[in-house]
């Protein structure tokens, strides 16, 4: 079993060097440690001393002992850090090794999962040492450049590094990126400046003009200027939020109602994300003079209150609003929360929307009041009273079968997940016992989605019913207080399968992104869908498919599948392959890369 060590020797000159935090982290690490031949730090070996200002970062322990690593198995892995446009060694580069679930030869321990850290030396040269066997992920940062995992690009699935038994990985070279910028004004409709205009960058995609959220954002300054850097390689584009309160909009602030104000606009100047212009960064690259031109438009204000919460019963009612077609960037959803059930949303703009309430009280798990479904037109909505049904908290009960199992154990819990509008904390899951049963206590009133955690590597999720009723389906009704049929979730052991190759023209590709999409497409089949990454030799696999009819791609990034409509498909159907996956039964495929339009 690893140990931590509680003392250290340190030069005098360099202890006056290094912070008290520093000193303690290294003395509470297993392994210690220590400036190899070239300077760079190596991770895991035994407890030494700490021999030059060179050393990496400690090492970053789990909140749980590891177990001992047998030196004949230990993994060790090394390389080197370098400018991907120059080739040039990256120095002072932070990175860090951090262990992933399963794939080692010891038992998962509990807490975060075990990670170690390193700086590159004037090489650019890392060692990690004396490490357990298992599926490792690198990441590597320093300023200037885009924070990176080794085997990923921008809008591509991690490739993991998989470390047997004993072995050394050497050589390897981390690329990291140059970071890119973009800037500009934010301009209103007379072309002066707007300060503290709040300015979001979303991530565009090649295929379906999908914008998805990034973690870069910030604010224009005195002048509305704004500078956004540490961007990867890509398409990006730009929606800047100047109404009243935080963004998004999530506070309740008095507005003009009513009246002409600004609001959310993408770059250049458009309120349609579709019509948003993409601004294409390469590594490294400064774009400036993007100018975004805010729009003006009606905003209006959603008020009302929750009946049937008496006054004064401490207990807590949140209230969402959220477009009928789900969230988007700038458009919600927004929430709010008063002891007495009443509510106030401002600066909304025109549009369908579901307003509804969930009751957060003492000793009881949550529960959904009710919604209602509102149109914002021409006018403000005052007034609006959502109608709470209140009742006791119920219990759900049932059984878990694995058919055909032979000896797959199941050790997942069974979950239950508010839905729609009432989406939020749902109950404690339960873990069946040893005959399958469970029981679930404490659930709140609303509707849920049953979900199994864990299923069994092969294994599928065929079937959940209660008293005859599909609830897989169409989701577990408890809106009344009443009593509930047992559940009854079927899992088979005969997934089937689907594996193959991905090419681009005659050479294989590494790291497309492969999906399998039920057949036909629609968004409420979800469930259904399966995802992979082709590797090194451009092969993948896709494990636990339930049976049925799919079509198969092979794309160049990544992209959420849950907001793709069957239409956006057709101009990519050539590229598609159609397959039949039967119970326990393994498809080959070979597929054609799609190119980015």
């Amino acid at each position: 079993m690893m140990r931590m060590t509680r003392s250290i020797r340190v030069p005098a000159v360099l202890l006056s060097l290094l912070s008290f935090w520093a000193l303690r982290a290294a003395a509470q690490t297993s392994g210690g440690s220590g400036a190899g031949a070239g300077g760079g730090a190596t991770v895991g070996g035994s407890a030494g001393v700490i021999g030059s200002v060179q050393v990496g970062p400690p090492v970053i322990l789990p909140s749980a002992e590891m177990p001992a690593v047998d030196p004949a198995t230990a993994v060790a892995i090394e390389g080197r850090v370098v400018n991907s446009l120059t080739g040039e060694p990256v120095r002072q580069a932070n990175l860090t090794l951090t262990l992933q679930p399963g794939g080692s030869g010891f038992a998962r321990p509990q807490g975060r999962p075990p990670s170690y850290g390193a700086t590159s030396d004037a090489q650019g040269k890392f060692k990690f040492e004396n490490l357990p066997p298992g599926r490792y992920q690198l990441a590597a940062d320093k300023s200037g450049y885009v924070r990176a995992n080794y085997g990923a690009e921008p809008g591509r699935p991690l490739t993991p590094l998989t470390g047997d038994a004993g072995q050394k990985i050497t050589d390897l070279e981390f690329k990291l990126t140059p970071q890119a910028i973009i800037a500009g004004k934010v301009l209103d409709e007379n072309g002066e400046p707007v300060a503290n205009a709040q300015i979001r960058v979303l991530r565009r995609s090649g295929y379906f003009r999908q914008t998805t959220g990034g973690g870069n954002g910030v604010n224009t300054n005195a002048i509305g200027e704004f500078l956004i850097g540490e961007l990867a390689p890509g398409r990006y584009v730009l929606l800047v939020d100047h109404r009243p309160g935080r963004f998004g909009p999530r506070a309740m602030v008095a507005n003009q109602s009513g009246t002409d104000s600004y609001i959310p606009t993408y770059y250049p100047g458009t309120t349609d994300a579709k019509a948003a212009g993409a601004i294409t960064v390469n590594a490294g690259q400064e774009v400036r003079g993007v100018d975004v031109w805010l729009q003006k438009g009606r905003l209006y204000r959603v008020s009302g209150a929750v009946a049937g919460v008496p006054a004064g019963s401490g207990e807590r009612v949140q209230v969402s609003m959220l477009p009928e077609a789900g969230p988007s960037p700038g458009m919600g959803p927004f929430t709010g929360s008063n002891a007495n059930g009443k509510f106030v949303f401002n600066s909304i703009q025109p549009g369908a929307y579901v307003v509804s309430a969930m009751l957060y009280a003492q000793n009881a798990p949550p529960q959904t009041l009710g919604s209602v479904n509102v149109v914002v037109a021409s006018k403000d909505i005052d007034d609006l009273v959502i109608q709470a049904n209140r009742g006791d908290p119920l219990t759900v009960t049932g059984r878990v079968i694995v058919e055909d199992s032979g000896s797959i154990p199941f050790t997942g819990e069974v979950i239950l997940e508010l839905i729609g509008m009432s989406r939020g904390p749902g109950p404690r899951p339960a873990r069946p016992q040893p005959d399958g049963t469970f029981m679930i206590e404490n659930v709140g009133l609303g509707k849920y989605n049953v979900r199994v955690s864990r299923l069994p590597e092969g294994s599928y999720l065929k079937s959940i019913t209660s008293g005859g009723g599909d609830v897989l389906a169409s989701g577990l009704d408890l809106s009344q207080s009443q009593a509930l049929p047992p559940l009854e979730i079927l899992i088979s052991a005969k997934a089937g399968a689907v594996e193959g190759v991905v090419k681009d023209g005659s050479d294989l590709r590494a790291g497309a992104y492969v999906s399998l999409l039920p057949e036909p497409f629609r968004p409420e089949t979800q469930r259904l869908q399966r995802s992979a990454t082709s590797d090194a030799n451009g092969h993948f696999t896709i494990k636990s498919v339930v049976p049925g009819e799919y079509r198969l791609y092979a794309w160049e990034e990544t992209f959420p599948l849950r907001n793709i409509e069957p239409g956006d498909l057709q101009p990519y159907e050539s590229y598609g392959v159609g397959v039949r996956v039967e119970e326990g039964a393994v498809k080959q495929a070979e597929l054609s890369l799609v190119p980015i339009p």
